[in-house]
């Protein structure tokens, strides 16, 4: 249970890290042009 849970939390703030990363990366370039 633990260790699934550290998987799920791993997962969840992987997704989050990604999805801030293209978020700021689109943004950036929208910006530029």
């Amino acid at each position: 249970m633990t260790i699934l849970k550290w998987i799920g939390g791993g997962a969840l703030v992987a997704l989050i890290a990604t999805s801030a990363t293209i978020g700021i990366g689109t943004y950036l370039t929208k910006r530029d042009i």
